[in-house]
């Protein structure tokens, strides 16, 4: 019953048609039940791929394979690594002694992790699952909210073989290993992520939508 009641959940987070925290739904829980889907459900068509965006999430920013999404106050970085899913390289993430949550996992053979760190009173959650990762600061409350929406976000990548070959094959993807150094979500030797290098280039400036996360991660 608690399984059935959890994947209604997980509907109508897609559909954008309710807030779903749970008491009784726990870290674990909302990662296993948002990733282990097979998704059939798709609104956003890029070049090599395509996934589906929850309804109440709106596009902030848009460029190559990263994206800024924001959803009840909340931005949301998105990005898809076409070279590691062409390579099948998993960017493994060494669990940090500090971190509030740390999970490895692999669900339908593919490899993810999450790591959940805490800055005052926000926490910093980074996920990488499908070859794509998602990092978003969410206050703890949020926190299954945050975690259910990024593993709906990142099952649902579906990649077409045929396309990514023929990037590759002609270079395209490779001239933007450059990209992916300099705002790839990796972590810097500095202490700073992927978050800091794109709040940096964000220039999104409407006032009427309040924006909960922090501008600046240090």
């Amino acid at each position: 019953m608690a399984k059935k009641i959890i994947l209604i959940l997980i509907v109508l987070v897609c559909s954008g048609c309710t807030k779903v925290t749970t008491s009784s739904m726990n870290i674990e829980n909302a990662i296993l039940m948002s990733t282990n889907q097979d998704n059939d459900l798709y609104n956003q068509y890029e070049v090599g791929y395509r996934y589906y965006l929850p309804r109440n999430f709106n596009i902030l920013e848009s460029r190559r394979n990263n994206f800024v999404f924001i959803n009840e106050g909340y931005k949301y970085y998105f990005y898809v690594d076409l070279l590691a899913y062409y390579n099948k390289v998993d960017n493994k993430l060494k669990n940090n002694d500090n971190s509030y949550y740390f999970k490895e996992f692999n669900y339908l053979d593919k490899y993810g992790y999450i790591n959940i760190s805490q800055k005052d009173d926000y926490f910093l959650i980074k996920m990488l699952y499908n070859y794509g990762i998602i990092e978003v600061k969410v206050l703890e409350e949020d926190i299954i909210d945050a975690v259910l929406y990024s593993g709906i976000l990142l099952s649902s990548i579906d990649y077409n073989d045929s396309i990514i070959s023929n990037l590759v094959g002609t270079d395209k993807l490779s001239n933007n290993d450059k990209l992916f150094e300099l705002e790839g979500p990796k972590e810097i030797t500095d202490n700073r992520t992927y978050l800091d290098f794109i709040e940096k280039y964000d220039q999104y400036e409407n006032k009427e939508i309040e924006i909960k996360d922090p501008d600046v991660i240090n």
